[in-house]
């Protein structure tokens, strides 16, 4: 039956509304002049639940990258994880200023990109693949935590999505696998 390897909604809102671990030396603020004091409520816990709920289900995220912060953009700006080229190894969380005011939204947009956080790229580099697992991991938070099903508003996440979501479905440890033997990318 599909979604039958989801865990529990119980589980998950207990990961999200409780996990504390000290994965980053400094915590991951929002900056910007609409956070001037760097406040997101709950932003940090639920990062960290959803981060490590990406990292248990797809595997351990690439440590040479470093995560410098968390920047909220304006509405009309994409979320992403944007990698800093030759500047070393190091890349931001971009959010959209919206899922301020919505936990649904913060999880949505957080479900999405701990996937490309996992192994960050460029822009250009990230392939259908990655933009479909990425879209299958909000489905599963979604249906899990929210209890709906995810609804796309752009047809190529919603077409990355239908691609993987038979595979992941059948195969829910296979991008762990995948990623393991080939250094931890999905791109």
């Amino acid at each position: 039956m599909p979604g039958s390897n989801i865990p529990a909604a119980s589980h998950i809102s207990r990961m999200l509304s409780n996990h504390r671990t000290g994965l980053y030396h400094a915590p991951l603020l929002p900056v910007g002049p609409d956070f001037p004091d760097g406040d997101l409520p709950g932003f940090q816990d639920r990062f960290q639940a959803l981060l490590a709920d990406a990292e248990n289900r797809y595997g351990p995220r690439d440590s040479s990258w470093n995560l410098l912060g968390l920047e909220v953009v304006p509405l009309g700006h994409p979320p992403a994880v944007a990698t800093s080229p030759g500047a070393g190894k190091n890349c931001v969380l971009r959010i959209a200023l919206d899922s301020a005011e919505s936990p649904d939204l913060l999880d949505w947009q957080l479900s999405h990109e701990v996937v490309h956080l996992l192994g960050p790229r460029s822009k250009e580099e990230i392939t259908v693949f990655e933009e479909g697992v990425a879209s299958y991991n909000q489905h599963r938070i979604r249906l899990a935590v929210h209890g709906r099903d995810a609804s796309f508003n752009q047809p190529q996440y919603a077409d990355a999505f239908n691609l993987v979501r038979p595979w992941l479905d059948a195969y829910p440890d296979r991008v762990r696998q995948l990623r393991a033997t080939t250094g931890g990318g999905l791109s």
